[in-house]
């Protein structure tokens, strides 16, 4: 089960991070491994990412979600969705998508898929690696935060 997010591609949008990404492309879609548990994310480490995206060069929020289609094949156009995108140091890649929800945030899908069987083995390890994008900045390359409204 998928989750497919279509991203807007404007000027500054990185979409070539993606495997199959093209630069020239208007579009581009996503596709997320849907979890089978919804699982409630720490909102401090979340809302920390988003502050870091407002001052640190190698965090940035790209204001490029157009829609979203679940599994079960309803579409979300509303802001309460959000994709990290985290590019390590130590050369691994990985993708949350990520909705708000009243008092928190909750992980609704996981790329790829080896990361998805250890987050369903083990959630401490998805919150191990939110709190290192949130307080260990200098260990990733990169973190993107896909959004469709301004943070």
């Amino acid at each position: 089960m998928l989750w497919r997010v279509f991203l807007n591609n404007s000027n500054g949008v990185p979409l070539d991070i993606f495997k199959n990404g093209n630069k020239k492309k208007k579009n581009y879609i996503l596709e997320i491994r849907n979890l089978e548990v919804n699982r409630i994310i720490r909102r401090r480490n979340i809302e920390s990412i988003f502050q870091l995206a407002n001052y640190l060069p190698h965090y940035h929020f790209l204001k490029n979600i157009r829609k979203i289609v679940g599994p079960d094949g309803d579409s979300f156009t509303d802001p309460m969705f959000y994709i990290i995108h985290g590019v390590s140091k130590h050369g691994f890649s990985l993708i949350f998508l990520i909705c708000r929800i009243t008092g928190g945030y909750q992980l609704m899908g996981v790329a790829p898929e080896n990361f998805v069987r250890a987050i369903a083995v083990d959630f401490s390890f998805f919150q191990n690696l939110i709190f290192s994008m949130a307080t260990m900045n200098d260990t990733w390359e990169h973190v993107y935060i896909f959004g469709s409204e301004k943070l």
